[in-house]
């Protein structure tokens, strides 16, 4: 082992360490990590802050912009009130609607800001249903949707931008626009059957200790009574983010560009104000994102990577079955999604299991594939998800979370080896 390798190893070590314990922000820990490659002198200046001009970056600011817009013009809240009034009062019913609703809407838009829309309504609802529906059945499920959902798409959530700029940065084959809802979409179905019809009973006596009639924060319930407000800009939106959808589909410009014209569309037809995109952009994500590829190409130069790369494939094999490969580093991912933010997770394993995946002699596409499904697998904790931790507002307890999301981690656990595997046994 190096110096250098000595170096990079206490560096990553110190950001796990901050990225658990939040002492500081997860983009202040992303930076100082970043900043400490290049004092050390393991990477230049010209390569500190490289990470930054990766087309990723502008593809997360754009689509940002996009999903705010959806919300200040009170299209997204359109489509979730007409959803809810049509469903009606049974509660079973309401469950698998809401998460497979929110589930895509979360594919395309912020999980922060589903969840945002969602709580209210959810409150909304319950509250006019004379007892025949309580938000606190629904509002973890729907939680939970919100990450799946995310996980089906290149823009639902960041850590699949994390891996897809690392993929981009090794010159290695990228994600498609739908390519990680061959996982995702199946996932969020058996979602809404889980809670719907499977664990239900176990859901309503996890949470039976709880009000039925819980005090709702003041500023949620009064987001949830605002009338519907139909306007012309909420109808330019709904063709903004279509139109984004087709390009991307399109393949005609980089993700980062057709993301960037949206996001100024946006701006320039008025469905969001200069200002607001400003306030409401989630700097933490693009400065976690740029900073890691900067950690990343960190950990390549001085031959951390390649070092742990080397020790992991001793430790399995080279000849070790796909499946078991799947299973183990599987696990270690859904482990870690479990304690750490996923961003943070992803950006600490995507840079050492690239060349891990080539050494094995893998296809390191479908091997950070896998990973990036793993990663978003974390669902016994509220710790890995800004919009998972906002279900603590309903009032669960932290072993709720145990009782009610654990067992749906095993069984998707369970399933993503199976598909993942699949993927690379069949080649889909």
């Amino acid at each position: 082992m190096t110096l250098q390798i000595a170096i990079s190893f206490v560096i990553i070590l110190l950001m796990i360490v901050g990225f658990v314990s939040e002492v500081y922000p997860l983009w202040v820990t992303a930076l100082l990590g970043c900043l400490a490659f290049f004092v050390t002198g393991i990477i230049d200046k010209s390569t500190v802050f490289s990470g930054f001009s990766n087309d990723t970056v502008f593809m997360i600011a754009g689509t940002m912009i996009v999903g705010e817009a959806m919300f200040q013009t009170g299209a997204a809240q359109f489509i979730g009130k007409k959803i809810i009034k049509a469903v009606g009062f049974n509660e079973r019913k309401m469950i698998f609607v809401l998460i497979m609703v929110a589930g895509i809407l979360s594919a395309f838009t912020s999980n922060s800001s589903v969840m945002a829309m969602f709580l209210p309504l959810i409150r909304s609802v319950a509250a006019a249903s004379d007892g025949k529906i309580k938000a606190k059945h629904i509002v973890m499920p729907v939680g939970i949707s919100t990450m799946v959902g995310g996980a089906c798409t290149l823009v639902g959530s960041t850590p699949q931008l994390v891996s897809q700029s690392m993929l981009e940065q090794e010159g290695l084959r990228t994600f498609t626009f739908f390519e990680l809802g061959l996982t995702g979409f199946p996932l969020l179905i058996l979602l809404a059957v889980w809670f719907a019809f499977i664990a239900y009973k176990p859901l309503v006596k996890s949470v039976a200790y709880m009000p039925d009639e819980p005090d709702y924060i003041a500023e949620m319930k009064k987001a949830g009574e605002e009338e519907e407000v139909r306007n012309p800009k909420m109808y330019t939106c709904f063709v903004i983010l279509v139109v984004m959808v087709g390009l991307f589909l399109s393949g005609i410009w980089s993700s980062g560009t057709i993301a960037t014209l949206a996001g100024l569309a946006c701006i320039v037809t008025g469905c969001l104000s200069a200002k607001t995109a400003f306030e409401k952009m989630g700097w933490n994500s693009l400065v976690v994102v740029g900073a890691t590829l900067g950690v990343a190409k960190g950990l390549n130069a001085s031959g951390a990577a390649a070092y742990v790369t080397n020790g992991l494939v001793n430790l399995i094999g080279t000849n070790a079955s796909v499946v078991i490969v799947v299973a183990v580093f599987g696990l270690m991912c859904a482990i870690m999604s479990n304690l750490l933010s996923h961003t943070a997770t992803i950006s600490l394993l995507t840079p050492i299991f690239i060349p891990l995946a080539q050494q094995m002699g893998l296809n390191p596409t479908l091997f950070i594939y896998m990973v990036t499904c793993f990663v978003m697998c974390g669902y016994a904790t509220p710790l890995g998800v800004a919009s998972y931790a906002m279900t603590l507002a309903e009032g669960y307890s932290f072993k709720d979370y145990q009782k009610i999301g654990g067992p749906f981690n095993i069984v998707a656990y369970v399933v993503l080896v199976a598909l993942c595997s699949l993927r690379f046994i069949i080649g889909f």
